[in-house]
């Protein structure tokens, strides 16, 4: 399996950069100068969302399952939102009585995005299977069918349009599915400098558009930059495939469990800052580099801690 460790890296930091640059939009939006600014760190971080079900994707339909470590997956994965979710409640003084209640409605994004991880390791045994059968004639197919679903999300919610069925859980099937199968036909991806070019193009083309048509208005920024619309989608299949191909990785030792822990409590540590300062000063982009920079390290070295304490605990492993 090829170790995408950089792009593990990457990834954090852009997820972090949207949520930060998420808060600033929207407090901010008189401001035209961090306005912008603002909407080009969405934009770029729009990608994040996407290539961590990809790299999960990558990781998970890359292993042999047995029954015992499925179960015992499925288990330390439940804990994990039930821990952060229950952090959460803490933090934002909810009651402590309605637990059951948020685990299943999400108080936080990155919560609301591990219970789709979630779901989708609950079915890949099954996609393990399918994934056999698909060549690469078969996976070109598929990134159209995934495409075509993205621009389906993107003008069904220009003009609110009410979909009789609900083609989000398909398309993030659809990124799960690819993450393996981008990486398992890596060398048939010809000119990957071309991929590069391409999400230069769309990554400033929606970040302008978005700035000019929006006028000011959040929602126009949801509908171009959101996880499941077309232009992030092959933004970070562009990505995606770039960092399979070329980067050599097998230096940086990072793993999924701390890609994921980093997201978790990198958005608590935000929350908590959000308590205790209003963030009102003309340095709206020194402080968003800032936290950007803090908020990882801080966090990194939490979940650090976390993982080598709890493998300590219960007998975890090193493994990739």
């Amino acid at each position: 399996m090829k170790k995408n460790y950089m792009l593990y890296l990457i990834t954090i930091i852009l997820f972090i950069l949207k949520f930060i640059s998420n808060y600033f939009l929207g407090s901010f939006t008189q401001i035209k100068s961090f306005y912008m600014f603002s909407i080009f760190c969405i934009a770029l971080g729009s990608i994040s969302d996407i290539i961590i079900i990809m790299l999960c994707g990558n990781y998970f339909l890359n292993k042999k399952y047995n029954k015992y470590e499925y179960i015992t997956n499925i288990l330390k994965f439940g804990l994990t939102i039930m821990i952060f979710t229950i952090i959460n409640i803490l933090i934002d003084k909810l009651p402590i009585k309605d637990t059951f209640y948020y685990l299943f409605n999400p108080i936080s994004s990155s919560i609301k995005f591990l219970d789709i991880l979630f779901i989708l390791y609950l079915i890949s045994p099954l996609l393990t299977d399918f994934v056999k059968y698909i060549n690469i004639e078969k996976t070109k197919i598929m990134i159209c069918i995934t495409l075509l679903f993205g621009l389906i999300d993107l003008v069904s919610n220009f003009i609110n349009l009410n979909m009789v069925f609900d083609i989000n859980c398909l398309i993030y099937i659809g990124y799960f599915l690819l993450g393996y199968l981008f990486s398992k036909y890596s060398e048939n991806f010809k000119k990957v400098k071309l991929y590069i070019i391409i999400f230069a193009i769309l990554y400033i083309y929606s970040s302008i558009i978005t700035f000019f048509l929006s006028n000011h208005s959040l929602n126009f920024t949801g509908y171009l930059l959101n996880t499941l619309s077309i232009i992030p989608m092959i933004m970070a299949f562009c990505i995606y495939v770039f960092f399979t191909k070329n980067v050599n990785n097998d230096k940086l030792k990072f793993t999924k469990k701390y890609l994921l822990y980093t997201l978790l409590i990198s958005q608590i540590l935000f929350k908590i800052l959000l308590k205790d300062h209003n963030f009102r000063n003309n340095n709206y982009i020194i402080y968003t580099l800032l936290l950007l920079v803090g908020l990882f390290l801080v966090s990194f070295i939490i979940s650090f801690i976390f993982i080598k304490i709890s493998d300590f605990v219960i007998g975890g492993n090193n493994e990739d």
